[in-house]
């Protein structure tokens, strides 16, 4: 799995037919929301680090920094799954494929804090948007190859994706930003 996230991040081209190759032989998969998670606890440690190098901030603040971040990168795929929860994005497919689709979709928005480890709060907002744009674009490439979306409802899936996915990290990092110090 840890080869396919890789290729989710960085060439989502070639890692989502492998995705999908994988829920069609139904291999077994870790759950979607576990691999996020772990991913959102890596992004978490980034932060931490980062609180630790800059000089301003106290170990307890720095340690603060790190669990706000653990919240808000690891809620990105939940608040996206509850707002596609009441509809689903392809109900003639299985749900572990929308499941699987969602997280693997949401993670440049939390990759983005990796970027956490540099401590400049104007690069943090700014990676979390980029994330949020990769998101965007990884869920278009996702939902043709995937979810068999085309159209105005691939495009739509996409930019909402986007839109959902960004919420929780950038909140989480603006209160780092403002609170913490």
């Amino acid at each position: 799995m840890v080869s396919i996230t890789f290729r989710l991040l960085a060439l989502p081209e070639r890692g989502w037919p492998r995705l999908s190759a994988r829920l069609d032989q139904e291999e077994p998969l870790p759950a979607p929301w576990r691999y996020t998670c772990a991913f959102g606890a890596g992004v978490a440690a980034c932060t931490f680090l980062g609180g630790l190098l800059a000089p301003s901030l106290s170990f307890a603040q720095a340690l603060g920094h790190s669990l706000i971040a653990l919240v808000g990168y690891c809620t990105a795929p939940a608040l996206a799954h509850w707002r596609f929860s009441s509809s689903p994005i392809s109900p003639a497919l299985p749900a572990r494929y929308q499941d699987h689709f969602i997280a693997a979709a949401t993670l440049p928005v939390i990759g983005s804090g990796i970027f956490n480890l540099f401590p400049i709060p104007t690069l943090t907002i700014l990676w979390t948007l980029v994330g949020a744009l990769g998101v965007s674009w990884s869920a278009y490439i996702g939902a043709s190859k995937l979810l068999g979306l085309a159209g105005p409802a691939r495009k739509r899936v996409a930019i909402e994706l986007g839109c959902f996915s960004v919420i929780t990290p950038m909140a989480a990092n603006i209160l780092r930003i403002t609170t913490l110090g």
